[in-house]
């Protein structure tokens, strides 16, 4: 993993060494004296375990050497070094540079002791480097003068993110969660990269298991909490809902009393967690009482959603171009929250209006007259309900094309018949793809789709090409699945056998 773009802009200053030597000073781990490096800015911050085809370290990054399942980052640590790394975080010598040490071409922080050399690569030790990583970030935002805003929820963090980001953007400089950088590697890395200049950091915050969020928000620090709903999703790592509902509010709860809880009115779950903030709380939604709404909500096909944005009786149009109903939940969270940080109604509204590079569900049209919607990049089974009620508003041969969804727990097969019953009369064919999903076709099959309208794959290789055979012009196929099912794969096999004319054009 690579976080880049820790570097200072116009009269900013980014994270540097110096700042890496103050927090160890300051009682962490180790106290090395200052350098004649210290106000070096690091490139950027990398660490092990780096995906196929990253980019390589600038010169002067920092390397975390962190311990994953299949690979020890302290592997890895010369090579980052070789490649213009300046310093690394480890808890031990590497025996690949034990030599190095040896002669001098490496220094070697003890905790409490000084750094001896300033212009070769540094090892700082720590007893955990991801964690160390973890506090130092921590340590940084709150040493910066960014208003941070968490969002969490088991659904539309992503969307919400992108469009709050949209509107915030127009105000000032901010940073935004790339990619996956949600989780307990990527937060950090985010955190690193705020400088003086920077108005705000929207920071998209999942967990997977309980105990995380509250680590998570003593890391952010957040001033505003988002949550966006509460549903069955990640339920390998808690053992019902309610436990998703007391972990998500572990944001909520971690605000101070000057601090915005932004909660959906629609979703009891998460207006419960207003009693756990500290400050104050704004909720959306499109309940009557919601202080921001939405009012004439009118589906424009693959042009997006336009309705009436409401709050303290004023009201500004909206066209948000995505397609679903249920990204006006998004909108309206990310509305909420730009409203508590001063935005105007005609900022918000334009904000919303901006295209979103690599939007969910977008229409991709290809020469055949088939158009695909993408919406692989997760699933769960509120997310596979909306994605079918958007395919349900095309006109032509529905074909929904479902994945497996991950990290169900027992639950499971329960959850996947659940998303079965919901298929009839939203889609005219079904293609189930993976163990799980059997028990979604066969729901289907029992819920009213025709025998043979219905059919299950074991992978989404089989698929593509089962797809492929049979594709007429005039089909709309979704798309939808865990990441892990890879289901993209079945998204370029299509599109490679019909190469695409446009996108968006329906």
């Amino acid at each position: 993993m690579v976080a880049r773009g820790i570097s200072a802009g116009a009269g900013g200053r980014a994270f540097s060494l110096g700042d890496l030597l103050a927090w160890l000073r300051d009682g962490n781990a180790a106290r090395p004296a200052g350098t004649s490096a210290k106000r070096q800015v690091f490139a950027t911050v990398t660490m092990s375990s780096l995906p196929a085809g990253s980019p390589p370290m600038e010169q002067g990054g920092l390397f975390v050497a962190v311990k994953g399942e299949k690979r020890d980052g302290h592997d890895f640590v010369a090579n980052a070094f070789e490649n213009g790394a300046i310093a690394a975080l480890v808890n031990r010598v590497p025996g690949n540079l034990a030599d190095a040490v040896t002669r001098g071409e490496v220094c070697v922080c003890q905790p409490h002791g000084d750094v001896t050399k300033s212009d070769v690569p540094l090892l700082f030790m720590v007893d955990d480097p991801m964690l160390a990583l973890q506090r130092c970030a921590g340590w940084w935002r709150r040493s910066q003068p960014a208003r941070v805003l968490g969002i969490t929820g088991s659904v539309g963090k992503t969307t919400t993110k992108d469009l709050l980001s949209a509107v915030l953007a127009q105000r000032g400089p901010l940073v935004s969660t790339r990619g996956n950088f949600n989780n307990e590697l990527g937060l950090p890395f985010m955190l690193l990269e705020l400088t003086p200049e920077h108005r705000a950091a929207v920071l998209e915050i999942g967990i997977s298991a309980v105990g995380e969020m509250e680590a998570f928000a003593r890391i952010a620090s957040p001033d505003v909490a988002i949550v966006t709903r509460v549903a069955p999703a990640h339920l390998e790592g808690f053992s019902d809902v309610q436990t998703v509902q007391r972990e998500k509010g572990q944001l909520v709860a971690a605000l101070g009393t000057d601090g915005v809880a932004v909660l959906n009115a629609d979703d009891p779950l998460v207006l419960q967690m207003g009693s756990r903030s500290a400050g104050r709380v704004a909720t959306f939604g499109e309940a009557p009482d919601a202080d921001v709404r939405a009012e004439n909500v009118v589906l424009r096909g693959f042009e997006g959603v336009q309705f009436d944005l409401v709050r303290h009786g004023d009201r500004w149009p909206v066209l948000l171009p995505l397609v679903g109903r249920h990204f006006v939940s998004c909108a309206l969270a990310a509305a909420a929250a730009a409203f508590e940080e001063g935005c105007t109604g005609e900022q918000v509204a334009a904000g919303l209006g901006r295209p979103l590079s690599g939007r969910r569900l977008e229409p991709l049209a290809l020469p055949s007259g088939v158009t695909l919607l993408d919406d692989t990049y997760n699933a769960s089974p509120a997310a596979m309900r909306a994605a079918l009620d958007v395919l349900a508003e095309t006109h032509g041969r529905r074909i929904a094309v479902l994945g497996d969804m991950f990290e169900m727990g027992a639950a499971g097969p329960r959850l996947h018949r659940e998303v079965g019953e919901y298929v009839p009369q939203r889609a005219d064919l079904l293609v189930a793809v993976g163990e799980l999903s059997r028990h979604l076709a066969a729901a289907a099959l029992d819920g009213g789709v025709e025998t043979g309208a219905a059919v299950w794959l074991e992978t989404p290789e089989a698929a593509a090409e089962w797809l492929a055979a049979r594709l007429r012009p005039g089909d709309f196929v979704l798309v939808k699945g865990s990441r892990g099912m890879r289901m993209d794969r079945i998204v370029a096999a299509l599109v490679g056998e019909h190469a695409p004319a446009e996108h968006g054009s329906h």
